[in-house]
C-alpha cells in the first residue's frame, strides 16, 4: 500500500471515519505502521471491530471512538490521514470534506 506524500519514518496517525465492523481498519493496521482511530456511531459495530482486531492481532494499533461525524474533534495536525468509508453515510460527500478541511486534517 503506497501513500504518497506522507512521512513514513514514524507511525502514521489515521482516523477511519465510518469504520463499521472494521474491514478497512484492520487492513490499514496490518499493512501500515499506523495508529488508527476507528470512528462509528454504532457501538455494536465497534464491539465487533474490537473482536476482529484481536483475532487479527492488531488490537494494539486500533482505538475505537463511538461518535457521529458531527462530533469529531480532531485537532489541527493530529492526523496524517483521514479515511472515510461509505460516503452515503455522510449524507453528502461535500459536508464531510468541509468538516475535514475546516480542521485541516
Amino acid at each position: 500500500m503506497e501513500l504518497a506524500g506522507l512521512d513514513r519514518s514514524r507511525p502514521l496517525k489515521i482516523a477511519d471515519i465510518g469504520c463499521g465492523t472494521g474491514a478497512s481498519t484492520i487492513l490499514l493496521a496490518k499493512e501500515l505502521d499506523a495508529r488508527i482511530t476507528a470512528v462509528d456511531f454504532l457501538p455494536e459495530f465497534l464491539d465487533e471491530l474490537q473482536i476482529r482486531a484481536n483475532n487479527h492481532g492488531v488490537e494494539d494499533r486500533i482505538t475505537t471512538l463511538n461518535a457521529s461525524r458531527n462530533a469529531l474533534l480532531f485537532a489541527k495536525g493530529e492526523l496524517d490521514l483521514p479515511a472515510k468509508q461509505d460516503q452515503h453515510h455522510f449524507g453528502h460527500t461535500g459536508r464531510l470534506g468541509r468538516c475535514l478541511r475546516r480542521e485541516r486534517l
